[in-house]
This record gives C-alpha cells, structure tokens and sequence, in this order.
C-alpha cells in the first residue's frame, strides 16, 4: 500500500477542521463540566487519568507512527499490528486493575482504585481502533476523521452532562471519556476501508518493529517531560492544585490544538512522502514554521493578557489558574515552534535520535520540578502552581527550543537565518496585539464591565490588529486570504448563475 497522494491544501483544511471540532466540542464540554464540579473533582480525574495515559503508550508501542510513516505498507502489517494491539490491550488492563490500589495509596486518594479500574476500559476500546486510525491518518482522509471526532465528542461530552447534572460527581469525567471513546470506535469501523483479517505474521510486525521500538522510546521521553508536572504536584500538593494547573494546562492545550496542531498532524505524512527529496522537505518545513508561528504566538500572547477575564467567565473559584494560564501561554508559543521536532525526526525515519532526544531531557526536568516542589512545599496553592508553571517555560526555553534549532538544521537543512525569519510576522503580529489587548482591558475596567464584555471587545480588537500586521509582514498569510477570497466570490458567482 503506498501512500495516497492528497493534496497538502486539503489535508491541512480537514485537518484543522478535525482539531476545531475535537479541541473545540470537548474544551466546551470541559468547561461545563469543570464549573459544575469544581476544581478538586477535576484534578482527582486528572490524577487517575496521567496513570492510564501512561499505560496506553505501552499499548501503541509505536506502531502508529510506524504504520504512518512506511512507505510500503502490507495487509500482514496491518492484521498483524492489529491482533498484538489487542492481546497487549487485555494484558494492560489487568495491570491497571492490579495497580490501582497501589496508585491510590501513593496519591493518599481512595477513590482513585475504582476510577481506574473502569477508566481502564480505554485500553481494549483504544486497541480495536488505533490502526483504522493509522492507516486513515496515512491516507490523510482528514475528513472522515474530522466526522467522526465530532460526533464522538458530543455524544459523550452530553453523556457527560447528563451525569453531572444527576449528581454523579466525578463519574461525570469518566462517563464523557468513556462515551465519547465507543462512539469514536463504532465510526472508525464504519469509515475506514481496511478491516482487521484473521491472520498474524510475525514478520509484519518485525518490519515495524525497528522503527516503532524506537518510536516508543520517544513517546516515553515525551510523556515524562510532559506529563511529569502533574504527577508532581499531586503528589506534593493534592487534587486542588492539580485541578487548577491542569485546567489552565487544558485551556492552553487548546488553544495549541486548535490553532497548530493540526499542522503538525498533516506534517508527518506530508513530509513522510517527501523524506527521498531534501530541497522539497525543507521547503515544506520552513512552511509548516512559519504557519504554526504566525498563528500560535500572536494569539498566545493575547490570551495571556486576557487570561483573568477568561477564568472569570468559568467561575471565581478557577481564578487562581488565570495566572497560570497566562505563564503556560509562554509555553504554548515556545511548543508552536518545537512541535516539528518530531515530524521531523520520524518522516526521515530517524526515531530513535528523538528517543535520546528525550530521554535526555526527561530525568533533568523532573529533577528540577521536584526540587522546586520540594521548595514551595508549604507555600499557598497559587505559588506552588505558578512556581512549577515557571519552570516548564525555563525548560522549553533553555532545551526544548535549541534542541529544535539544532536538528532543523543538521536534518531539515534550514540555516538560521530561515528559522529566525519564520518567527519576524509572528514576534510582530504578537506585539502588536498584546499592546491593543491590555489598553483596551484597562481601558475597560475603569468603565466596570463584565469580564465577558471586556473579553470580547478587547479579544476581537486585539486579533484584528495581530491579523492586520500578519497581513503586512507574512507574504504566506497574504496568499491565504487572498485564496480565500477568490474561492469565496466563485462560490457566490456559482450560486447566482
């Protein structure tokens, strides 16, 4: 099976409309959710959920991104990935029951052991879908995707709902999890060409194997740099601080996933089809940069600004994460960047450098998290959580960041000239909305209004003025409106003719 030839446009439109509709309908849902329950009910399921997160990269094994990234691909691979996904799928979730005791003692959490053990029922749900997912990834059939995240999250997101407002408390999270997840299996089988054969070959898996072993290993790396915060602070600190951190996190997530992510999505295949034609990968490279910043950092920079008149709108009792918020909006810009390490490194067939890569970093940045944990120990929640916040973005700035640079360079062959143009629109862009922001936000309050008011008004002048310098200053965003608009005025010639 080769790779089916999309074009780089459309991938990407049904790419970013995959993103909006998943990152959009579950942070809506989200939100619902966590004003109903609070922020202590949020963070003992965030603590439940980092366990089975951890758990379910241990079922992928890097195959995903192996199936993604072959150039020849065979049905044996696919059966083969298949019937392993699902029998390591079985063996994990009777791991997860037997550790969920052990997982709640050392969160001094009860009620973690029974959230675990049916949050495990991710794992099989997970195993029956990731090489449909895969194989329609490879193929960038972005839209099918796009469909299916869509229903799936509002069918579980008002599963979600319907148990919060019955009164089942933390339940609630899990129902939407679970929920949204069976659906999303249901329309995966339903979509995908490729259906599972009753045959394995253990060559089909060893083909895969070199590159997904390796995979693996980086996604591990990977989970420990990113989720080892939140392990942290509910260890030290307790579910509240947890809740607060990682809504702030989620906003800032989505923020990531709506506006770049799906770039870097349509990134791995696209310049996975380019690995054999350097001139074309650095070409595609520089233009994924340049996007994912001028959309990324303008827009961080303005929610930064805003970030009190944001959590005021969930309820006064998350105001504590608006700080936060804004510090890990730093951290949003900084990833808008290095998001393409991966891309990279894996459409070149080069996973295990971003394994070291990783690995490397991982057992430093938690030492530098538990040692400030340890130090703010007995500090009120909003320090502790600004303090940790603080030093994801020293992390990003101080290795992530030069670490991206170095293999743009040796790998993608962009100079450093290329990679610090990439970032002049944006950096612009970016300063000039932030300006606009906070002198209308000041402006604003001196006049007393809701924060809703204010963030409106000051988001939509602030993002006109971002726009308007991207305009200006990145002949990429120029190209993109102005095919819009053409595009625009031939659908309304069609529809009058």
């Amino acid at each position: 099976m080769q790779h089916k030839k999309k074009s780089l446009i459309q991938s990407v439109k049904w790419a970013y409309l995959m993103n909006w509709c998943q990152q959009g309908g579950s942070a809506a849902f989200s939100i619902l959710l966590a004003a109903i329950l609070g922020p202590e009910a949020f963070g003992t399921v965030v603590i439940a959920t980092v366990f089975t997160m951890f758990v379910d990269m241990f079922l992928d094994q890097g195959f995903v991104a192996a199936i993604i990234q072959r150039k020849e691909l065979r049905r044996d691979h696919l059966d083969s990935v298949f019937w392993t996904l699902l029998a390591a799928s079985l063996l994990l979730f009777g791991g997860s029951i037997a550790a969920s005791g052990w997982w709640a003692r050392v969160n001094d959490l009860p009620i973690l052991e029974s959230l675990i053990c049916v949050l495990a029922l991710r794992l099989p749900l997970g195993a029956l879908s990731r090489v449909q997912q895969a194989k329609m990834f490879r193929d960038s059939e972005f839209k099918q995707l796009s469909i299916r995240n869509t229903l799936s999250i509002l069918i579980g997101g008002g599963i979600g709902l319907y148990m919060a407002a019955a009164g089942y408390g933390v339940w609630a999270l899990v129902g939407q999890q679970l929920g949204s997840d069976l659906v999303s299996l249901i329309l995966l089988w339903i979509f995908c060409d490729w259906k599972p054969g009753f045959r394995f070959s253990v060559r089909g898996v060893k083909d895969l194997f070199g590159f997904s072993s390796a995979n693996f290993l980086a996604k591990l790396g990977v989970f420990a740099n990113q989720q080892a915060d939140t392990v942290i602070i509910g260890f030290f600190f307790g579910p509240m601080a947890v809740g607060l951190y990682r809504f702030a996190g989620r906003a800032a997530s989505l923020v990531k996933q709506v506006l770049t992510s799906s770039l870097q999505t349509a990134s791995l295949p696209e310049l996975s089809r380019l690995q054999d034609e350097p001139k074309a990968f650095s070409t595609a490279s520089i233009k994924f940069l340049r996007l994912s910043t001028l959309l990324a950092i303008p827009t961080f920079v303005c929610l930064g600004v805003l970030s009190q008149e944001v959590f005021s709108i969930v309820g006064d009792e998350w105001l504590p994460a608006a700080k936060v918020f804004t510090i890990l909006c730093i951290c949003g810009a900084i990833s808008s960047i290095n998001q393409f390490t991966g891309p990279i490194l894996q459409a070149l067939g080069r996973p295990m450098i971003m394994a070291k890569i990783t690995w490397a970093l991982a057992p430093f940045s938690v030492a530098i998290l538990v040692v400030v944990a340890t130090l703010i120990q007995d500090y009120p929640i909003e320090t502790q959580t600004v303090g940790l916040a603080w030093v994801k973005v020293a992390l990003g700035l101080l290795l992530s960041l030069p670490i991206f640079v170095i293999v743009s360079r040796k790998y993608a062959h962009l100079s450093g000239a290329e990679i610090l143009a990439a970032h002049g629109p944006a950096t612009s862009a970016a300063l000039a909305g932030g300006i606009v922001a906070f002198v209308f936000q000041q402006g604003l309050h001196y006049y007393a209004l809701e924060s809703l008011v204010i963030l409106v008004i000051a988001g939509v002048a602030s993002a006109l003025t971002a726009a308007s310098v991207a305009f200006a200053t990145e002949p990429l965003a120029r190209h993109s409106m102005q095919a819009r608009f053409l595009a625009t005025r031939k659908a309304f010639q069609r529809f009058y003719r």
